[in-house]
């Protein structure tokens, strides 16, 4: 991570200089996503992974501001490995940043190309049986920010997120579940906005 971070403050004279940070920070994500997947594996040095999250996600959020594909595909794959179905509050964290993400992004024509890749993982995510309850919140704001972004483009997906929508707005929660029903719905209500405008 050390090494990630000080190749993103190299002194960027040329275009060559440019080529070759790129070409380094794609090869740290990478690196990074191996070694956080092995981790992620161990019982024993799982803890590390979940300690370390936050420092990593902002990392990885420094790295997109390199404007190179090439970075951004290796960085979404490492946090794809940062989160994992079982680790439910990394994985609400991830998918929290990945909605920031998608608002931060500029307009323009790679917006919707980063928008259609983030989906998969997160339609996969939403169709897993293993999803604990406290990540829909987020997952369907994250919607809200992507169909926002994306615009007309995101309308491949609405069918299948609005009846998902649908399915967890029309559930009863008990008392002790109401704080989180209020949560969800209001998480509906942010990605229905965003699916709108």
């Amino acid at each position: 991570m050390n090494k990630l971070s000080e190749t993103l403050e190299l002194q960027i004279v040329s275009s060559d200089d440019k080529e070759k940070q790129g070409d380094l920070l794609a090869s740290f994500c990478g690196v990074l996503q191996v070694i956080i997947q092995k981790l992620s594996s161990v019982e024993e040095t799982k803890r590390c992974i979940l300690e370390a999250a936050d420092c990593i996600m902002l990392l990885f959020l420094r790295v997109f501001a390199c404007r190179s594909s090439t970075v951004h595909e290796e960085a979404m794959l490492a946090i794809d490995g940062v989160a994992e179905f079982e680790e439910y509050q990394v994985c609400a964290i991830t998918i929290g940043v990945v909605g920031d993400i998608c608002r931060a992004l500029d307009d323009t024509a790679l917006q919707y190309e980063y928008c259609a890749a983030i989906m998969s993982p997160l339609m996969t995510v939403l169709s897993s049986e293993a999803l604990h309850r406290s990540v829909k919140p987020p997952l369907f704001s994250a919607f809200g920010a992507i169909a926002l972004t994306m615009g007309e483009h995101f309308e491949k997906y609405t069918p299948s997120v609005v009846y998902t929508m649908q399915e967890a707005a029309r559930l009863g929660y008990a008392d002790e579940l109401l704080e989180y029903g209020n949560q969800l719905k209001c998480s509906i209500f942010e990605a229905f906005s965003g699916m709108t405008v």
